[in-house]
């Protein structure tokens, strides 16, 4: 009502307004598309063509005010269009690039923000009310995981480690390590960094929404956008990341993104944007796969192993440096899944380069150094169990059931998969794969462990005639 009273005075000026507007609005204000509308007529009447041009730094004040503060509206151009040419220019001026390569439907990704300045500080406090918007989905995971009766020990948290922390990852507040704390109160100097992860998962209605609107067109849009921009990678990761705030993907969508970049930073930066706007997320680690190894190193750092580790797509091949928390916590979990499914799971161990089987006393604690590695197996029929009831022994899985309770609808499942692993996926060739897309029994072992040694071999040589004298160290023509 202030701000109506005051921009409806005839008599009000430019600074007056500003004033109004700066005072009104504060950081926990919001306001709708509608609202800001209204109020933004009261200052652009066009049959006073002087009072019209005396008020257009207030139009900009207020536009530039309210850009992160619209909530009802996916399409924040709608709101750069109530301006004219100058105007917007200004507006865009005074928000920065930060503010248009923010998603609020899709936050996951970098920032790197100066809180002096209100625009990008604004985008601090709309990340803080994003994460405490997924309180109940953090509270879920870490509840079931940290539950004592897990076998492997007790689980770290982020109170003991920073690498395990879910949501704000990576931070530093003006070069220094920064710790988020529930009720931090956001300074107004510094430069904030931080990989900020989404963890809450697509609804249902987004799902129908998807199918309804999306799936058709995402792909076929991005193939005229790859034309039109002629191939231009960062214009491309701009262009995909715009499209994330409105749309979600598939696994297949995404595998597909991945052929269009050949830098590895736009490649992980492609899975970044993809992580929680997946359809089909069960099958978002056979798309992690198509990385190289750098580039999976750099995707765990950024979202987290804890993060990418989904206890219902368990079948793996694991390389695990136990001294790293996010690495330990990932044996922990494979631990107790391996102590209550039937069957032989941990297949092919190596413990510092020796064969080894893991004995009993790490179901109780896991050692905090060294480097394991193992093939993670299950029947058949423990992944269609588990698919049904999210575990074995019945305890559930947050990759399972949602934080209100509520079971996550097949449309999760997923059915993209690489070429190579389709063989060991299907009963016979005539009922085709198993619903979880995970190879099942150990065929799929030795050809999965010598990809892994070719992918490490291809990160390590630039080119085959490299690795091939790196193997013929005398210089004879054969390995040595």
């Amino acid at each position: 009502e202030i701000l109506h009273d005051t921009f409806a005075d005839r008599s009000a000026s430019s600074e007056s307004c500003i004033e109004a507007i700066n005072t009104i609005i504060g950081s926990d204000s919001f306001i709708s598309l509608e609202q800001m509308v209204a109020l933004l007529a009261l200052l652009s009447d066009p049959t006073d063509a002087v009072r019209l041009s005396s008020l257009s730094a207030a139009r900009v004040a207020f536009v530039t005010r309210c850009y992160h503060k619209v909530l009802d509206t996916d399409n924040k151009v709608e709101i750069l269009n109530k301006t004219n040419s100058e105007e917007r220019s200004a507006v865009e001026k005074a928000l920065g690039s930060a503010s248009f390569d923010f998603t609020p439907n899709n936050p996951t990704g970098f920032y790197k923000l100066d809180l002096g300045e209100p625009s990008q500080r604004e985008i601090v406090l709309r990340l803080i009310e994003i994460k405490n918007e997924m309180g109940d989905r953090e509270y879920q995971l870490e509840e079931f995981y940290g539950n004592e009766k897990r076998a492997g020990g007790r689980r770290e948290d982020s109170t003991d480690c920073a690498d395990l922390e879910r949501v704000w990852r990576n931070s530093k507040l003006t070069g220094s390590r920064f710790t988020y704390k529930d009720g931090w109160k956001v300074p107004y100097s510094g430069i904030l960094e931080v990989d900020f992860v989404q963890i809450s998962k697509p609804l249902d209605a987004d799902v129908k929404s998807y199918y309804a609107k999306c799936e058709s067109r995402v792909f076929d849009d991005f193939l005229k956008f790859v034309e039109k921009c002629k191939g231009d990678e960062n214009k491309l990761i701009s262009y995909l990341r715009t499209e994330s705030n409105t749309c979600f993907f598939t696994c297949e969508q995404l595998a597909s993104f991945l052929d269009y970049f050949s830098d590895p930073a736009h490649r992980v930066e492609v899975l970044v944007i993809g992580f929680a706007r997946t359809i089909d997320w069960y099958g978002y680690k056979n798309v992690f796969g198509k990385l190289m190894v750098k580039e999976q190193l750099d995707l765990r750092n950024r979202i987290g192993f804890i993060n990418l580790f989904n206890d219902i797509m368990a079948v793996d091949f694991y390389e695990l440096d136990l001294e790293k928390p996010c690495e330990r916590y990932v044996m922990q979990e494979l631990l107790h899944l391996a102590s209550v499914e039937p069957g032989d799971n941990m297949r092919d161990g190596l413990f510092q380069g020796i064969d080894y089987t893991v004995p009993a006393g790490w179901l109780k604690e896991v050692p905090r150094s060294g480097v394991i590695s193992f093939c993670y197996c299950r029947e058949q029929r423990v992944i269609e169990k588990i698919f049904e009831t999210g575990s074995w022994d019945d305890s559930g899985s947050p990759f399972h059931t949602r934080e209100d309770g509520t079971v996550f609808s097949s449309s999760v499942w997923s059915y993209y998969q690489p070429k190579w692993i389709r063989e060991f996926c299907e009963p016979n060739p005539q009922s085709g794969p198993v619903p979880s897309i995970q190879p099942f029994g150990g065929d799929w072992v030795r050809p999965r462990k010598i990809r892994h040694i070719k992918l490490k071999m291809m990160a390590k040589y630039t080119n085959p005639r490299k690795m091939f004298d790196a193997m013929d160290r005398d210089g004879g023509g054969s390995l040595d």
